[in-house]
């Protein structure tokens, strides 16, 4: 048995109506184009659908089920074009976001409160890794966006948006020297310190070896920390001074001080990397609540 949606269609609008004649005035057809459609129907599923009366047509027991699925389909058909609509004007869907650490436990928190109280209807996911990895995500598809960083002797491969500039800081033990002096400090005051460097080859120690070059003095390093808390606590112990992007100081310890830098300092860029080969209407929104957040 191969049922017609569009032939059930004329058969629920009969029962609906009550008339063969009504149906085809509502639907546009000729009252004979309507009865054939139901005979046809009837032949396929081998049961009557209505009952003639004086006072017009009454529907069988299949009959009923018949208008009763329609009105379901008809109803879910419609619910459908609504939930599709909201996908093509990004007002519903789904979105998959990567941010690197330092992001994610500073900004993080607001982007994500902020697009779901204007966006209740799209779903947001948020994945949070290291550089390496979040490029690989987004290259290979996994991320509708990613918010990324480099410095100067780096690019950003793909297509990026630049969102803001993250300034290098320097945090110093809470009893250091230079703790309190006012102004923004040259790297060059600071060439007889130790310094705790990020280990694995991160670019904030590649940003210090350069940056000292400049200043004509070789760093002393003197540890080597996993992420930038770790960095602070080593500082605060007094094992070192240390380099770090601003937004990895939102969350800070009380007994370091967080220092400015003059502009013989390079900052990072923050930037948006879209996903090639994907399309989500739900991009649209998030990069407009970024740009926002993200230039304050």
């Amino acid at each position: 048995m191969k049922l017609d949606i569009e032939k059930l269609r004329v058969v629920a609008q009969v029962g609906r109506v009550g008339s063969m004649t009504a149906a085809a005035r509502s639907l546009h057809l000729t009252p004979s184009a309507v009865s054939q459609t139901v005979q046809r129907v009837e032949s396929v599923i081998g049961l009557p659908l209505f009952e003639r009366r004086p006072h017009g047509m009454a529907l069988t027991d299949a009959g009923e089920r018949v208008m009763r699925r329609v009105n379901l389909i008809e109803a879910q058909m419609a619910q459908l074009e609504t939930e599709l609509r909201s996908v093509a004007e990004g007002r519903a869907g789904h979105l998959s976001l990567g941010v690197f650490p330092t992001l994610g436990s500073s900004l993080l928190p607001r982007i994500v409160m902020q697009f779901r109280a204007r966006h209740p209807t799209i779903t947001l996911d948020v994945r949070s890794t290291r550089l390496v990895a979040l490029r690989q995500l987004i290259g290979s598809g996994e991320l509708d966006l990613a918010i990324t960083w480099t410095y100067p002797w780096l690019n950003e491969p793909g297509s990026t948006l630049q969102l803001r500039t993250d300034p290098t800081v320097v945090l110093l033990p809470a009893g250091h020297a230079m703790a309190q002096e006012a102004g923004p400090l040259n790297l060059a005051q600071l060439a007889k310190e130790a310094w705790v460097c990020r280990s694995d080859g991160h670019e904030i120690t590649e940003l210090l070896h350069r940056t000292a070059a400049q200043c004509k003095f070789t760093p002393r390093i003197a540890l080597l920390a996993n992420d930038y808390q770790e960095t602070q606590a080593m500082v605060a112990a007094g094992l070192g001074v240390a380099l770090a992007p601003k937004l990895s100081t939102t969350t800070c310890r009380a007994d370091i001080v967080v220092r400015d830098l003059d502009d013989s300092v390079a900052s990072r860029q923050l930037h948006l990397v879209q996903a090639p080969n994907r399309s989500s209407p739900a991009v649209e929104p998030m990069i407009e609540l970024l740009r926002t957040l993200l230039s304050e």
